[in-house]
């Protein structure tokens, strides 16, 4: 074994040592580095003696471990000799040698301390600055060496996570953390130990990230960010989970429309087989709803997604995973993952928006906020609410991401006749005031979706005015057809052909 293997086996035989410990041992083996060094230098130098070097070039039987010897000792064997002669001359006194080996040796321990010390005081705090901490948990986590400790295994193992998902999601993961650490602080406000409640909650949540780190739909909810960007590595992920029926809808996915993953034909076949035994099993009802053999094979994959997703709660990890599908394939992507059932099952509906739109901007929530406070109550429209709302959501999509299918005459119509309703009081839900604050916002809305779509989906003022009016009208119609129905309105419904 040469000296550096044995130098580095001796520091760090032993990974649980404390930081004086460590800092000891590293001092030890580097001082061991030293007379290894010195041991190899002499070796040489008899080497040299007994002819074995031609103007420096060395015989091949020296060892790698030797040149470096031979030129650390001959460059600080000059330097102590005033520069002067061969590092032969030089060598030939011991204590030339020897002061040379370990005044280089020195200056290698300091170094080596410098950093490993600097590395572990850095590593000492939290994962974020405290001089920015401003709630109750990262101020307690500041103060505590130990939630400190614990703050950075949380750290890691998000950034483990947030490797295995699409960029783009990762800041939407820190924010979950935030969140996190904020209910931390509201259940940890009035505890009599507040550093014990932190504690606690912390090691619940470290104990949470490492069972989804193990956790096979997550894991799958993960890969699937990816699959607009890496396919194949993708389907991979999914291969490796044949128990999970979200991971084999996917596979049929992939076989189905994206042939780059290098999902086969037959392998979809297999893993659609595989999915319906798991639903047999766990959803057979639902499954005879959908009726599947009656249905196209292009649409087949979306439906069996929408079973798998309605039952894998995983999206509050990762903000709609699956939220390229409405861009890629918005029609049969909307209608599998729409209203399908009429009734409460279609409460978890999986349709979503993939980040940020003019949804959710101030002004619309404005007008939203009224109008679903005139919605009639949850005992008036029944479980059928379930697929209105998710109808709904269905269109909200689809303006966001095809916005150019409202720009029609009968869109544009439907804001003429909703604005109409409004003006009339039909329904009769908002008193004078309210109904001039309604028309308000409907436009203060419109002008804000204008804005979005030219800015986000590159539409002229002209063709974004249209559009932004052909939305309004269909986002207002549906909404107070509801309300003037008092919610008795029949839900879109989608049969096989």
């Amino acid at each position: 074994m040469g000296f550096r293997d044995e130098a580095w086996k001796c520091c760090l035989s032993n990974c649980r040592l404390t930081f004086g410990e460590r800092t000891a041992r590293l001092l030890l083996a580097l001082f061991k580095i030293a007379d290894a060094v010195a041991d190899e230098a002499r070796r040489l130098d008899r080497s040299v003696d007994n002819g074995l070097c031609d103007d420096c070039g060395f015989a091949s039987r020296i060892t790698i471990p030797g040149r470096a010897a031979a030129a650390l000792c001959r460059s600080a064997s000059m330097v102590v000799a005033g520069g002067n002669g061969s590092s032969r001359n030089a060598a030939g006194t011991p204590s030339f040698l020897l002061a040379s080996v370990w005044l280089s040796c020195v200056f290698l321990v300091l170094a080596w301390v410098s950093f490993f010390a600097g590395s572990a005081f850095a590593a000492a705090g939290p994962s974020f600055d405290c001089a920015k901490a401003s709630i109750e948990a990262e101020k307690a986590i500041c103060a505590s060496d130990e939630l400190s400790k614990m703050d950075r295994q949380i750290a890691v193992l998000v950034a483990q996570m947030g490797e295995l998902v699409a960029p783009e999601k990762r800041p939407f993961m820190q924010e979950v953390e935030q969140e996190e650490k904020k209910s931390w602080s509201l259940g940890c406000a009035h505890a009599d130990d507040k550093p014990s409640c932190f504690r606690k909650s912390m090691q619940g949540h470290i104990a949470q990230l490492q069972a989804d780190l193990r956790d096979d739909d997550i894991l799958t909810m993960a890969a699937s960010t990816m699959v607009p960007i890496t396919p194949a590595k993708s389907a991979a992920v999914f291969r490796r989970y044949p128990g999970s029926a979200l991971a084999n809808s996917w596979l049929v996915y992939l076989a189905t429309h994206v042939p780059e993953a290098g999902v086969s034909p037959s392998e979809g076949d297999a893993a659609k087989a595989r999915a319906i035994a798991i639903f047999q099993e766990q959803t057979p009802s639902i499954l005879s709803m959908l009726d599947l053999p009656k249905r196209k094979a292009a649409d087949v994959p979306f439906f069996l997604l929408r079973i798998a997703l309605d039952q894998t709660q995983a999206d509050p990890i990762f903000s709609c995973p699956h939220g390229f599908m409405f861009e890629r394939d918005e029609g049969r992507a909307l209608v599998a993952f729409g209203g399908l059932f009429g009734s409460s099952m279609d409460g978890h509906d999986p349709v979503c928006e993939d980040g940020p739109t003019f949804m959710d901007l101030p002004a619309w929530q404005s007008l939203s906020d009224m109008l679903v406070a005139a919605l009639p109550d949850e005992t008036e429209a029944g479980s059928i609410r379930f697929a209105i709302t998710a109808d709904w959501a269905a269109d909200d999509i689809r303006a966001v991401n095809f916005p150019r299918q409202f720009d029609t005459p009968g869109h544009r119509k439907d804001k003429q006749r909703a604005i109409g309703l409004i003006r009339k009081q039909v329904p009769r839900v908002w008193d004078r005031s309210d109904l001039k604050k309604l028309l308000a916002a409907v436009e203060q809305g419109q002008g804000a979706a204008k804005k979005w779509l030219m800015q986000n989906r590159g539409l002229s003022a002209f063709e974004a005015s249209r559009c932004a009016e052909g939305i309004m009208g269909s986002y207002l119609a549906a909404r107070l057809e509801y309300i003037a129905a008092r919610g008795q309105v029949e839900p879109r419904i989608d049969m096989p052909e």
